[in-house]
């Protein structure tokens, strides 16, 4: 993505990388530019981002930022204090109306304690204040919740130290879900190491098994003491205390979601690629080396050529009458020295073709096939004379010098002395000398 545009007012930043400055050197005497306070730090930050190009491809993770796929959440709808079917009037009389946030990490029951299950980390889009909306959770017991609705409650001995007052919601459906989540992390994006905090997306209100595309948007931002009221001058005692200062430039990671057909524009950054649930590729699994990365690769094919550490398993089945299906078993390999790793089969679906071409006539050379030198023949090969040369009656007999046979073979054709030969399969005999009892 594009940085934003500082060279505009009130910040002039007025970089210029042609001119190939490095630093601003202030004098005694003449007055400091706000524009040459800019400038200093894009002159560094440019020092940052040539090093860091060297070492990070855009977009790669460089510590933690860790992608995992809930498939076993599940979502419900908190009605509040609006469901006429459990109102909360009706609630035990020490409890006291939930918000989405009050309940978060929190472990809830429904009304007879029956079932139990653990609130999730909600999506970052969440309105934690609010008592109505979708509450992600997973189930601790077998038993679920009645989907038609009821109360639930969030109890001091099912959640000690967390809360002295029982907490209570309604809701009014329950559907399975899968979620996203991203733990806290570094990654090297637009030239700058930023910070994911940890994130929740939705994947799915419907089914546990989606497919989608897993990723995070790049925002640049201008932060001012409107937005940010620390920003104010802290310096307690003084004339300029509560003063507006700078502004500050900021740079967010939004963790997302696109759909797998979804077009991705220059500010998203895929991470992971998820088909009917499953996780099928890992683009940022590891981090990515720029530079560096294509040497360490070439070293590694020079050395060692193109190479399976896993082999990649194939299996190849029809699809319909006019289609083919071929899937690619879980593997990794190194190929021009850059891993491949498959972590999940893959499937790919190919038309089968309907052409054809006829030959005639065509004379098919037969190069280090088994053959044997003849030094006299008699009669026909069988089935060369109207009849299938191919079939297991055909069949040759291979006969030592004493006339037993101690295999069989299949010709293909007696050309210049040589008698040509496939699927030869040759006999162990075993010879007893002593006559064998069997017995029960």
């Amino acid at each position: 993505m594009a940085n934003i545009d500082l060279n505009v007012s009130p910040y002039f930043d007025d970089f210029d990388p042609d001119k190939d400055f490095l630093r601003v050197l202030f004098r005694p005497g003449f007055p400091v530019q706000a524009r040459e306070l800019s400038t200093l730090q894009t002159f560094m930050q440019a020092q940052v981002s040539r090093f860091g190009n060297h070492i990070f491809k855009d977009g790669s993770k460089v510590s933690e930022g860790n992608i995992a796929i809930n498939k076993t959440a599940h979502v419900m709808f908190l009605s509040g204090s609006g469901n006429t079917s459990y109102p909360i009037a009706n609630a035990r009389t020490s409890s006291i109306l939930a918000t989405i946030g009050n309940l978060e990490g929190k472990i809830i029951t429904n009304s007879d304690g029956s079932v139990r299950a653990r609130i999730i980390q909600q999506p970052t889009t969440t309105l934690g204040t609010a008592n109505v909306g979708n509450l992600y959770f997973q189930y601790i017991t077998a038993k679920e919740f009645d989907a038609d609705g009821d109360f639930v409650y969030a109890s001091a001995a099912d959640n000690p130290g967390t809360i002295t007052t029982e907490l209570v919601n309604t809701y009014s459906s329950t559907t399975p879900a899968c979620v996203g989540e991203i733990t806290q992390g570094v990654y090297y994006v637009n030239g700058f190491f930023t910070r994911v905090p940890r994130q929740t997306v939705i994947i799915s209100n419907t089914t546990h098994t989606p497919s989608a595309k897993i990723g995070f948007r790049a925002e640049q931002t201008v932060v001012t003491q409107n937005d940010d009221s620390t920003l104010f001058d802290n310096a307690r005692g003084t004339s300029n205390e509560g003063a507006p200062g700078s502004h500050r430039l900021k740079q967010t990671l939004s963790f997302t979601q696109l759909a797998l057909d979804a077009a991705e524009d220059e500010t998203f950054y895929r991470v992971a690629t998820i088909e009917n649930g499953v996780m099928v590729e890992n683009v940022k699994g590891n981090p990515q080396y720029s530079d560096i990365g294509n040497t360490l690769a070439r070293r590694t094919f020079d050395e060692s050529g193109n190479y399976s550490v896993n082999p990649f398993p194939i299996t190849i089945s029809d699809a319909d009458s006019d289609s083919y299906e071929v899937k690619i078993g879980r593997s990794k390999g190194y190929v021009k020295g850059f891993e491949v790793e498959l972590s999940s089969p893959k499937t790919f679906i190919f038309d089968k073709s309907q052409d054809f071409v006829r030959t005639s006539n065509f004379t098919v050379p037969f190069n280090n096939i088994s053959n044997f030198l003849v030094t006299s023949s008699t009669g026909t090969l069988p089935g060369q004379t109207g009849s299938d040369p191919y079939t297991y009656a055909n069949r040759l007999t291979l006969q030592d010098s004493d006339g037993d046979t101690i295999g069989v073979a299949r010709a293909y054709g007696f050309y210049n002395n040589s008698l040509y030969v496939y699927d030869v399969k040759m006999f162990q005999v075993i010879v007893i000398s002593n006559l064998l009892s069997l017995s029960d």
